[in-house]
């Protein structure tokens, strides 16, 4: 038998989330957080709360007792994410898209990227959702977004699911700047070490407005109370967090809002980011609305790494036991796939092969049929 639980991530001040700008081998001069950690972060960050909490960790020295010991593997599974390999990882059997729980005057609601469709008309000052329209020729016919400004551009928003309100980003996060310096682990500054960091936190971060959320699914076996704590660590630069766990009887998939229809077209929204191989989405579609982000992550054995505490500096001392992955192109949350055959893309996104992205969190969609023909009249 399995739980779900809510877990919700409100952090103590400024957060850091790393990409492929941070992951990478060069050196880079302008280094800025994500919005958001990535799924196996919190993945990593589940693993290591149920091994600190268990018999195989000693906490004095801050690492599992033997590398070797099965109970280990028993716990948390054998290795640490891979493409390709099946979703073991012990109690913990799968994770929710992150999104964002949002407390007000004590009610909680939840904001979801919405989907990539809109743009702020400046002159007008207003948001505009922008239409799929077609266009025919003797023989051919073109699709294009009605409206569409490539002065304005598209604008990426969160939506509400309870009242379906767009959030401008800004109206979340907020910046701040600092200088830094590259030094290795013998205090020498390296080369090119000056560089700018660009922190994040959550607007009204004082009334502790705003968390991370997501949902997990554990064994029954577990005691979720050991996930309660008042200081986890997540993301660079040691960036502390409250992680609250609660059990939630939701799917996901409910808790995800309806977005806007289209007036010509059924279509596909992602509501996480998507790993689909060598496969061609594209070929489905009539017109597509998409953005990549680059996806990296640490490659760990429970046989050859003893410290999940510090992964970082594990990765520099001990570059055979912890290693970084190649590089893999997801599409991001957010892409609107536009079709009249929504189920070709239904079985690529779900497709048996991905199924440990999904259970890791990615690969997440939402169907939208087209308005009907009285909508469209009105």
């Amino acid at each position: 038998m399995t739980q779900k639980y809510l877990i919700k991530l409100t952090p103590h001040s400024y957060f850091f989330f790393g990409g492929e700008r941070t992951f990478g081998d060069k050196a880079n001069y302008l280094v800025k957080s994500n919005d958001f950690p990535q799924q196996t972060a919190l993945l990593g960050l589940i693993r290591y709360q149920l091994l600190r909490n268990s018999d195989c960790f000693n906490m004095e020295k801050n690492r599992i007792i033997s590398s070797k010991n099965a109970d280990v593997s028993t716990l948390i599974g054998p290795n640490s994410f891979e493409v390709g390999n099946t979703f073991e990882f012990g109690k913990i059997k799968s994770l929710s898209p992150v999104f964002i729980a949002r407390n007000q005057q004590g009610e909680v609601d939840y904001l979801f990227h919405a989907n990539n469709e809109y743009q702020i008309n400046e002159k007008k000052e207003e948001t505009e959702f922008l239409e799929i329209g077609r266009m025919e020729t003797p023989n051919e016919q073109f699709f294009h977004l009605e409206k569409y400004s490539a002065k304005f551009g598209l604008n990426t928003f969160y939506q509400s699911q309870q009242s379906s309100e767009l959030v401008e980003p800004d109206k979340i996060f907020a910046d701040r700047q600092q200088t830094g310096i590259r030094k290795n682990y013998k205090g020498e500054t390296e080369d090119n070490a000056y560089y700018i960091q660009f922190f994040k936190r959550f607007q009204n971060s004082a009334d502790r407005q705003y968390s991370f959320a997501f949902v997990l699914e554990l064994d029954a076996s577990v005691n979720h109370e050991i996930l309660n704590q008042p200081k986890v660590v997540l993301g660079a630069e040691q960036c502390t967090f409250t992680m609250e766990c609660s059990p939630f009887e939701e799917e996901f998939k409910d808790l995800i809002p309806d977005f806007h229809p289209s007036r010509n077209s059924d279509k596909v929204v992602l509501v996480s980011d998507a790993y689909v191989g060598e496969e061609d989405p594209l070929k489905f579609c009539d017109f597509a609305i998409t953005d990549t982000v680059d996806f990296r992550f640490l490659k760990t054995s429970v046989d050859t790494t003893e410290n999940y505490a510090d992964m970082d500096r594990s990765l520099k001392t001990y570059a055979k036991k912890v290693t970084k992955s190649e590089k893999f192109t997801l599409y991001k949350k957010g892409s609107v796939f536009y079709t009249n055959d929504t189920k070709q893309l239904e079985n690529l996104f779900k497709k048996d092969s991905f199924q440990n992205f999904q259970d890791l969190g990615y690969n997440q969609i939402k169907v939208i049929t087209k308005r009907n023909n009285h909508e469209n009249k009105q």
